[in-house]
């Protein structure tokens, strides 16, 4: 029972009565589209805006909470059916291009656009696009890492390397160029997974070279996750990736007559490199071991350290027919290149004539025997390789073709029948299996024996 003394209830307003009829009619041509009002509770002042037309066979419609919004779709839609467009599309195609707008408008961006984008991380992403999507959503919101391209990601690997001393740029900036070619910087790396890798590593045509990519790549990635650049709770994308299978390559040697040829001209024309190429061809001595390694930016190369006079202890030849011995004046102690080597007597003979002016108690300037392999490439005396056609400044020109290494390869293949592989290996700074992989070329003691007899005339 209520108190007749208490005040009345509020009622709730009662809802503007819809109206039986069509609020606007829009017309083009002989088309005309009705549109009404309906019923919407969930909206703000409880009703919304549609049309639903039937044309012939085509079936048109459109829903919206702004009448201004709908009148303007109703019209475009009016002057396509009035212009005929429908003759050749169904009902459902412009149903879908309506539902198409619609969502791209809630999402603030061009319908053409939102589906370039949506292609474009479909075709990286593959199946996994809203995996990857929630994966991203989650790291972000838990704070697990920080998202960026895949070009920053190298440039802050690339920096930690040099800062760390481990040559970041000399050994990762033209491998990064490389990926980035397939794989582009503007990339949110972690959006990168395995399909997409494999994708751009099938194109590597070389497949050294895509397995050397695959590798940097994995390594980079390994660093990102580490600090907080990619999600930690997945797997690395580059892991697992099959490796290309590398058709074996015969180490390319100089013969005894060639390295007589070269060591001859080199004393004849360039005495200045003779060291160099003494030492490569007959201590197996690596290039960069010779005359120093490239230099990082800004520093110059004549700055690098590089062999010293003072580290070749030529000596009286003795029982095991040995002429002293060198260590190796940039190796690190604690490597395998820090080691031992014993010097042969056509060794001791050639660097005899070597002048020792170089500035420093150097045994050459720097990059030495990248010069001294150009000379010989270039040199008109006929040194025993094979002739082939190369393009110089845009002129093709006849070179000795002289194999990349073939100097160290010489000394090691011509070293292991009279030392064993596991003497040599030491001997050079590698170990045996790499030296079975990449360096030698079986031969027996009497092929080898002529290499030691080189001697100057």
């Amino acid at each position: 029972m209520i108190n007749s003394d208490s005040p009345a209830q509020a009622q709730p307003p009662k809802p503007e009565p819809r109206p039986k009829g069509p609020v606007e009619i829009v017309k083009n041509g002989s088309i005309s589209i009705r549109i009404y009002r309906i019923a919407a509770p969930k909206t703000l002042d409880g009703h919304a805006f549609r049309f639903r037309e039937r044309i012939g066979e085509q079936v048109v419609r459109g829903n919206s909470v702004n009448l201004d919004a709908i009148k303007i779709e109703a019209k475009r839609v009016a002057k396509l059916l009035s212009q005929g467009i429908t003759e050749h599309v169904k009902a459902t195609d412009i149903s879908e291009l309506l539902a198409l707008r619609q969502l791209a408008s809630e999402l603030g961006a061009p319908p053409l656009a939102a589906m370039q984008e949506w292609a474009a991380a479909k075709a990286l992403a593959g199946p996994a696009l809203l995996t990857i999507a929630k994966e991203h959503a989650d790291a972000v919101a838990d704070g697990r890492h920080t998202r960026v391209t895949h070009a920053e990601a190298w440039d802050r690997f690339i920096a930690a390397m040099d800062h760390l001393g481990r040559k970041g740029t000399r050994t990762y900036k033209s491998k990064a160029k490389m990926i980035q070619k397939g794989l582009p910087g503007g990339l949110m790396l972690d959006t990168l997974t395995k399909k997409t890798i494999t994708a751009w590593a099938n194109k590597v045509e070389h497949p050294g070279t895509r397995n050397e990519l695959v590798k940097r790549l994995g390594t980079m990635l390994r660093w990102a996750q580490g600090n907080d650049l990619f999600p930690v709770d997945r797997a690395i994308p580059s892991d697992g990736i099959d490796r290309a299978f590398e058709p074996y390559s015969p180490p390319g040697i100089v013969t005894p007559l060639q390295l007589k040829s070269c060591l001859e001209w080199v004393r004849r024309n360039h005495p200045q490199y003779l060291a160099a190429l003494a030492l490569g061809s007959l201590g197996g001595m690596r290039s960069d071991e010779i005359h120093g390694k490239r230099s990082d930016k800004g520093k110059p190369r004549a700055d690098m350290p590089r062999q010293l006079w003072a580290h070749i202890y030529i000596k009286p030849k003795a029982d095991d027919g040995a002429c002293g011995y060198f260590h190796v004046s940039i190796a690190k102690a604690g490597t395998p290149e820090c080691r031992k080597t014993p010097i042969p007597a056509a060794l001791a003979a050639w660097l005899a004539l070597c002048p020792r002016d170089v500035d420093g108690g150097n045994v050459c300037i720097a990059g030495a025997m990248e010069r001294v392999r150009e000379l010989l490439r270039k040199a008109d005396t006929d040194l025993g390789f094979p002739k082939v056609q190369v393009e110089i400044d845009g002129e093709k020109v006849s070179v000795n073709d002289l194999p990349d290494n073939a100097f160290r390869h010489a000394w090691i293949s011509h070293r292991i029948p009279f030392v064993g592989i596991v003497q040599a290996a030491a001997e050079a700074g590698n170990s045996p299996g790499e030296i079975e992989r990449s360096y030698r070329v079986p031969m027996d003691i009497e092929e080898a024996r002529p290499y030691w007899q080189v001697m100057p005339d």
